[in-house]
């Protein structure tokens, strides 16, 4: 997806690699907290032809091919990582978790002319949290809290110089109440 004479438009690539490694660990600690986590490392590139487009007298539209530009892969992250620490307790009917997530600058807009830059999202640290608490034999509830720093979303064009704000905002921290019957 990215910028073109006629505003965002799709294109696929022909050509792109992709290759990492995740690792993932598991640690209890105590009899009820559980510390997990996992790490991704990526290296992606895609090759893409820049084209230019000539709008012809008969309003025929030609795509010119200008040069080959070779960047990450659309969407993809060069590192991802979690950690989610649990406490659980059968005796209490109480379980709660709190995660973490951030992850690299992904490529979510591609200059596809020449001189657009691309705009990538930049890393965005999250903190997610839910407790459940068993009421009966029958009833639990529940209680989520997602994105609770409301991190903000920065997008940024990358320049030779640097990262230059293309928006931002914020999704906002989202809470939820559960009521679960169990038959």
């Amino acid at each position: 997806m990215g910028f073109g004479s006629s505003g965002i438009t799709w294109d696929n690539n022909e050509n792109s690699y992709v290759a990492g490694i995740e690792l993932e660990g598991r640690k209890k600690i105590g009899d009820h907290f559980e510390f997990r986590s996992n790490v991704t490392l990526v290296k992606s590139y895609s090759q893409f032809v820049r084209k230019e487009l000539i709008v012809l007298p008969n309003n025929q539209s030609l795509y010119i091919p200008i040069d080959t530009v070779e960047r990450t892969m659309f969407g993809q992250a060069p590192y991802i990582v979690n950690g989610i620490l649990s406490y659980s307790s059968d005796t209490l009917g109480l379980t709660a978790t709190v995660s973490y997530n951030v992850q690299g600058p992904r490529l979510v807009l591609t200059g596809i002319l020449k001189g657009r830059p691309d705009v990538y999202e930049m890393p965005r640290h999250t903190v997610d949290i839910k407790v459940s608490k068993t009421l009966s034999k029958h009833f639990s509830m529940s209680l989520t809290v997602r994105d609770l720093l409301n991190a903000p979303v920065r997008r940024a064009y990358k320049t030779p110089s640097g990262y230059i704000d293309y928006d931002r905002f914020r999704y906002g921290t989202n809470f939820q109440v559960g009521l679960s019957y169990k038959l």
